[in-house]
């Protein structure tokens, strides 16, 4: 049976939650081992040198599925408005999950195939109109693991943004809590919904739940005198969520939240790809190393 640590936004309601039994693919290398749920798509558990990386968390209203492990986001990261969007002659109303709105794809909730060692898939289902498939592939050495999001269109035009959103946790059970040290070039000014505009500025200071355009590859998370974590990707953006007390999401995308309705989205043609590629690169750090 598989174990899931969901962490709340209290430390002292941590507790140890009992999934349904479920196969899952799992990756080892010298002292690093994680698992990849077909339930979501989801890298749900990744330690490094017998620490856990991931957590999650409990939010009132918001849905289980986006709370917990790494998991990717397609055909659309992040929120649409209300969850609507206009494509061509065609009005699209997807699931509002959240607030009134669609959130962060719609593979989070749905059972993908496993195609072989490291290697997953699924298919749209009916709430995308536009059809499609999504696969995934993973792979782990001692000081990394990398995943790949490919999003590969049906037999019509669609738009599309890519992501991936991981639960970080703040304290490691080992040296000191995470420290962010980010490269950020932009903040997306957002709108009363907390949506963006599509109006660049300042970053300004945290705490976020925001949206930035980023001009270099990584992103860095450090537990002084435990571990350095680099999360490499060439995504434009990155959305920064961490505003809890004991997690942390830093998430790469194609695309900032409701991109569908901003300017012109990205599209794929007929039987066309797109990927996503996400590497966490980490090094153990000796006390003295903080």
């Amino acid at each position: 049976m598989a174990v899931c640590y969901l962490i709340s936004d209290n430390l002292q309601d941590w507790e140890e939650i009992l999934l349904k039994p479920e196969p899952l693919v799992s990756l080892s290398a010298p002292g690093v081992n994680a698992l990849v749920s077909p339930q979501g798509g989801r890298i749900s558990s990744l330690n490094v040198g017998g620490l856990e990386l991931l957590g999650g968390a409990r939010l009132a209203g918001v849905p289980a599925g986006i709370l917990s492990g790494c998991f990717p986001m397609a055909p659309y990261a992040g929120r649409v408005r209300d969850g609507t969007f206009r494509f061509g002659a065609s009005n699209v109303q997807l699931p509002r999950q959240l607030a009134g709105h669609a959130i962060h794809g719609l593979l989070w909730d749905v059972g993908w195939e496993v195609d072989g060692e490291g290697r997953i898939s699924a298919q749209l289902d009916e709430r995308w109109p536009f059809g499609g498939s999504v696969q995934q592939t993973f792979s782990l050495t001692r000081d990394s693991l990398t995943a790949c999001l490919s999003l590969t269109a049906g037999t019509e035009p669609m738009p599309y943004s890519l992501g991936y959103h991981p639960w970080f946790r703040r304290s490691l059970g080992w040296g000191g809590d995470v420290e962010l040290r980010l490269n950020l070039e932009a903040h997306y000014a957002t709108d009363v919904a907390g949506l963006p505009t599509g109006r660049l500025q300042s970053p300004g200071v945290g705490p976020w739940d925001d949206c930035f355009a980023v001009s270099t590859p990584e992103q860095v998370l450090h537990w002084p005198g435990a571990m350095t974590l680099a999360i490499q990707s060439a995504a434009p953006n990155v959305v920064v969520f961490d505003k809890l007390a004991d997690v942390v999401c830093v998430e790469p995308q194609s695309a900032p939240p409701d991109a569908l309705n901003l300017d012109e989205p990205a599209v794929l043609q007929p039987h066309q790809s797109a990927t996503l590629n996400m590497r966490l690169a980490w090094q153990l750090l000796a006390p003295e190393s903080a």
